[in-house]
């Protein structure tokens, strides 16, 4: 069903209703006319922040880039410091991914804040860091993405962190996304989360190279999935795989 617009004439008001209050009358009209997708849609514009903090201004990007792809729900936001956080609406962040020295900067923050703070970092975690959950980032960008994976399926799995009407508007927009796989399709996508080449694919499954390259492309298509990457965080989402099997 169409969205309709709402007409100030559907509603009678008093002559000393507010104008804010008419306002907020014709947008609940408005809401509830919608669809089920388009309310899906306006529960999600409100997202979930993320804050990456860390002098590394590439590394955040690259660590944002993967972010994006295993919480596409999201809104990620990068800063230098903590202090930078305060111009964009302070502690209204739902994880903070910091890096060992602001961690060490600013300890009663983040203390304050410990289930939602993430460490990133390149070596074995020690001191302060040892008090919070701590993601490696020397390693392969599979075994960074399985990490993040795993994160992802404790703290957000089935969404029931989130408040009510956002969860089901995430789980709504899942059932959405979810495509009819046949049993090769997911078989190949199994194989792909992995980590297997397409060649070794071939060879495992006693099919043509070319047939698996078929079947890449088409899961691609199937699942909006621009790289093999979006392909394994479809594969763990939907239940194809565990975090702790690819490789």
């Amino acid at each position: 069903m169409a969205r309709r617009i709402c007409a100030p004439t559907r509603f009678t008001f008093p002559s000393v209703l507010p104008r804010a209050t008419c306002f907020t009358l014709c947008v609940a009209s408005t809401w509830i006319q919608m669809d089920g997708n388009a309310r899906t849609q306006a529960t999600l514009m409100n997202k979930p922040r993320i804050a990456i903090i860390g002098s590394n201004i590439l590394s955040s990007i690259g660590l944002k880039s993967l972010l994006e792809k295993v919480i596409p729900f999201a809104e990620i936001s990068i800063f230098t410091d903590l202090n930078s956080t305060e111009g964009d609406g302070g502690d209204r962040y739902f994880h903070y991914f910091v890096t060992p020295d602001v961690v060490e900067k600013h300890q009663h923050f983040f203390l304050e804040r410990c289930k939602k703070t993430i460490v990133v970092t390149n070596e074995e975690p020690s001191g302060i860091c040892l008090s919070f959950h701590c993601i490696r980032t020397n390693v392969s960008e599979a075994a960074l993405l399985r990490q993040l994976l795993v994160m992802q399926q404790m703290v957000h799995g089935n969404y029931a962190l989130f408040p009510a009407q956002v969860a089901e508007a995430l789980k709504a927009k899942d059932r959405q996304e979810s495509v009819r796989l046949t049993k090769r399709e997911t078989e190949i996508l199994q194989d792909i989360a992995r980590g297997k080449s397409s060649k070794e694919i071939a060879e495992k499954r006693h099919i043509s190279l070319s047939t698996v390259l078929t079947h890449r492309k088409n899961l691609m298509a199937k699942t909006n999935a621009h790289s093999a990457a979006r392909l394994v965080v479809y594969a763990v989402h939907h239940g194809y795989i565990q975090p702790e099997e690819i490789n």
